[in-house]
């Protein structure tokens, strides 16, 4: 015997009578809708069995039982359809209640008059000082599982209605319906009849159930008391519903860095230990010079109540996902941030089952994220195209050892300066970055490499002397006489990584290899201090390889959207070429 069975008989045996069921209703698509029966008894008289099966379904079946009970209690000119019968447990609840056929639903004027006259008997007018904004705000959350308090409190709806609230000194309350929408209100044998109380709470603002009516009826009002409230409210609770009914409450994007919240956890979960890219202050820095406006931010969040457990800092361009600082590319490898790499995947199902692209620009094959990406690609079926780019030289100190002849040869060019000088070269790690020293710095390098860089990306200098002046970046300086002969600008990852970002050095000074020296002062220091890694970062320049120990590839992933005709022939005929190769090579 199933379920639905045993609750029948039980029925039957409670009421000495032969219930048996005449259908079954739809579930609705939410996470809070219950099952639904009707029974007839020998009498043909018909009734409706809901049925609550877990937790989120019994805490809305708890509340319909509560509220109504409490509403019966106030005046009002509504009619209500009690239970018959009521059965509460922890894991499975249910509840009888006569069912109403051919019922009318309303949509003129007669349920807002109830509800004025509600308001009239059963309304107090309050002060809004901060301990009755807590309580009406402490009910307004009562109305979800508190598993979801948190989710809620993040949305900008939230911290817009409270902003709202402040600017109100005194405020009507009273018991809300919440859901007081036209499938809710029914006109029977000459009566209005009220449905549905899952959604009611107590000391709330009133005429939102007013707004929901003329919402529910697409009819637009402006003279609804409190309305601008209410119209943040009503979008609030409409966003809340919409994320929990999608299974999406754990995961937030993020249109804009102006939320204080996110801005306090990103921080947090940089300096766990990331690269130098992923932190705030480096993506607002590229995101104010280099943003287009065609660009959206997309800032993925996935959350455990308060806690934050991934952050992936995209911005999106047409259908595509980008990380931060792409085009023009200013990062070594593509991250993101992350406690578990279970989340990883979490993100990855959401955005390929929404139907966005992401495009992964210098993926390095060393890492977790690569390795599951390119498992997570293949097993899903997603269409993508992989290249391999570039190369990521590094030092690992444990097992760095300078080869003989650099030894020799960085000798040869310091006792060369000091003949030629009089003096030794001067090595500072870490000049203080002043604005002349930065821009003597950007001067030598345009210098060096006719523009370079600072020709080819507008704003590239801007975004330089910005980012110089946080924790992030390291400037360190070689000079001789009091002339300045090299510099390299070093970004100090939260991971303990030192990365090479942009070295240069005055060809007038040629005969010296001032860039070397400087390269061996800088991996000597760092050597000594104790760091396990210097990164070269990407490309495959010559002089990197002079100390360089170990070397990753780099590679640049794209997806594509297979619903697209032109992808899938695309790949058809790669793979039939592909597989064409394979029969002639045997």
């Amino acid at each position: 015997m199933n379920e639905i069975d045993k609750i029948v008989a039980r029925l039957n045996l409670k009421f000495n009578c032969n219930f048996q069921i005449v259908k079954k209703l739809p579930k609705k698509p939410t996470a809070r809708s219950l099952q639904k029966y009707i029974l007839a008894d020998e009498n043909k008289n018909k009734y409706l069995l809901e049925i609550a099966t877990n937790d989120i379904e019994i805490f809305y079946f708890n509340r319909t039982i509560q509220f109504q009970e409490e509403f019966s209690r106030l005046r009002h000119n509504f009619k209500l359809n009690m239970p018959i019968n009521i059965q509460i447990g922890n894991k499975l609840s249910y509840s009888l209640y006569k069912y109403y056929e051919n019922i009318i639903y309303l949509k003129n004027n007669k349920p807002v008059e109830l509800l004025q006259d509600f308001y009239t008997k059963n309304s107090v007018e309050i002060e809004l000082n901060e301990e009755n904004i807590k309580k009406i705000i402490s009910n307004f959350l009562s109305a979800w599982p508190n598993r979801y308090h948190s989710m809620i409190k993040r949305q900008k709806e939230f911290r817009l209605y409270i902003e709202e609230l402040k600017k109100i000194k005194t405020i009507k309350v009273a018991f809300e319906h919440g859901d007081f929408c036209k499938n809710n209100i029914a006109l029977i044998n000459s009566d209005i009849y009220l449905f549905d109380f899952e959604f009611s709470r107590f000391f709330q603002p009133i005429g939102f159930d007013i707004f929901d009516y003329y919402q529910s009826n697409n009819i637009s009002k402006k003279d609804i008391i409190y309305s601008e409230l209410h119209k943040i409210k009503y979008n609030l609770i409409n966003k809340i519903n919409r994320k929990i009914d999608n299974n999406e409450h754990n995961i937030e994007i993020y249109k804009t860095l102006n939320d204080v919240e996110l801005n306090k956890k990103w921080e947090e979960l940089y300096f766990k230990g990331a690269n130098y890219n992923l932190s705030l202050d480096w993506c607002k820095s590229w995101l104010k010079y280099f943003k287009k406006a065609n660009q959206e931010l997309f800032i993925f969040t996935i959350w455990q109540n308060d806690k934050l457990m991934l952050l992936a800092p995209f911005y999106r361009q047409k259908n595509i996902l980008y990380l931060i600082g792409t085009n023009p590319d200013l990062f070594d490898n593509f991250d993101i941030l992350y406690k578990n790499e279970k989340y990883t995947e979490y993100m990855l199902n959401y955005i390929f089952k929404k139907g966005y692209q992401i495009d992964f620009k210098y993926l390095n094959a060393d890492t977790k994220i690569a390795k599951n990406l390119i498992k997570y690609l293949y097993q899903k079926n997603i269409y993508y195209e992989s290249i391999v780019i570039d190369t990521n030289p590094k030092v690992n100190f444990d097992k760095f050892k300078i080869k003989k002849y650099i030894k020799n040869d960085i000798k040869r060019l310091k006792n060369k300066a000091l003949k030629k000088f009089g003096e030794p070269f001067k090595f500072d790690f870490n000049v203080k970055k002043e604005l002349p020293v930065l821009d003597e710095f950007i001067l030598l390098h345009k210098k060096r490499w006719n523009g370079g860089p600072f020709k080819n990306i507008k704003k590239l200098d801007l975004f330089i002397k910005e980012i110089s002046l946080t924790d992030l970046v390291i400037l360190s300086k070689l000079s001789i006489k009091n002339n300045t002969v090299a510099f390299n600008l070093l970004y100090k990852s939260s991971n303990k990584i030192l990365s090479s970002a942009i070295p240069c050095y005055n060809d007038e000074f040629n005969d010296i290899s001032p860039g070397k020296v400087l390269l061996y002062e800088i991996l000597e220091y760092c050597k000594l201090k104790g760091d396990k890694v210097f990164d070269f970062g990407r490309g495959a320049e010559e002089y990197k390889y002079w100390f360089a120990t170990d070397s990753s590839v780099l590679f640049h992933i794209k997806t594509y959207n297979k619903k697209n005709i032109l992808v899938k022939l695309k790949f058809i005929i790669n793979k039939i070429i592909n597989k064409i190769i394979r029969i002639l090579s045997v």
